[in-house]
C-alpha cells in the first residue's frame, strides 16, 4: 500500500513538473521574447519606452489612488479655474478701457473732420462771395465807362452841372473814367469848393 502511494506521489510530481515546463516553454519564454522585440522596435522607432511606462504607471496609480489625492487634485483644479477667471476679468477690463480710448479718439477725429468740413465750406462761400463781388465790380466798371463816354461827348458846363448834383461816390466814379482833358474842362466849370473836393477825392483813389 505504501509503495502504491509513493508511485502516485511520484507521478503527481512528474505531472506537476511537466506543467511547469509547458508554462515556461509555451507561455513565459514566447511572452518575454515578444516583449523584448516590442521594446527593441519601439526604441528604433524613436519611442521613449521608459517615459511611456512611467506615464502609464502614473495613470494606474492615479486611478487607484487615495481620496486625499483626489481632494488635492480638485483643489488644484479650483485654483486654476480661479486664476483663469481672474485673467478673463483683467482682459475684459483692458478691452473696455481700450474701447473707451478708441471711442474718445474717434470722437475727436469726427470733430476735427467736421471742423475741416466747416472750414472748407467757409472758404468755398468766401470764394463765391469774392467771385460775385468781382463780377459786380466788373459790371459796375463797365457801366461807369458807358456813362463816362456820354459825359465825354457832353458840353463840359452841362456835365459839370449834372455831376455836382450827384453824391460824392457817384460823382468821383464818373470823373475817374473821364480822360484827363475832359476831366480838367468839367472841373473848370464847377464851383471852386466842389472842384477842390473832387480833385482831392480823385487823388486818394489814384486817378
Amino acid at each position: 500500500m505504501r509503495k502504491q502511494m509513493e508511485e502516485i506521489e511520484t507521478a503527481a510530481e512528474e505531472k506537476k513538473g511537466g506543467k511547469l515546463q509547458w508554462f515556461f516553454y509555451v507561455i513565459l519564454i514566447p511572452l518575454l521574447f515578444a516583449t523584448a522585440m516590442a521594446i527593441i522596435i519601439a526604441t528604433i522607432s524613436g519611442v521613449n519606452v521608459i517615459s511611456k511606462a512611467s506615464g502609464l504607471a502614473h495613470q494606474v496609480t492615479g486611478m487607484f489612488g487615495t481620496g486625499g489625492n483626489e481632494k488635492g487634485e480638485k483643489q488644484s483644479g479650483t485654483f486654476s479655474e480661479t486664476q483663469y477667471k481672474s485673467q478673463i476679468r483683467s482682459l475684459q477690463k483692458q478691452a473696455s478701457e481700450k474701447d473707451k480710448e478708441i471711442s474718445k479718439l474717434q470722437s475727436e477725429l469726427d470733430k476735427s473732420q467736421q471742423n475741416n468740413l466747416k472750414m472748407k465750406q467757409t472758404v468755398s462761400d468766401l470764394k463765391q462771395q469774392l467771385k460775385k463781388a468781382q463780377q459786380q465790380q466788373a459790371a459796375n466798371q463797365k457801366k461807369l465807362k458807358e456813362i463816362a463816354s456820354t459825359y465825354e461827348n457832353m458840353n463840359p458846363e452841362n456835365a459839370a452841372a449834372i455831376i455836382q448834383k450827384m453824391n460824392d461816390q457817384e460823382a468821383t466814379g464818373i470823373l475817374s473814367q473821364l480822360s484827363s482833358e475832359t476831366l480838367a474842362n468839367v472841373l473848370e466849370k464847377m464851383s471852386a469848393d466842389k472842384a477842390a473836393k473832387y480833385t482831392q477825392m480823385l487823388g486818394r483813389t489814384g486817378t
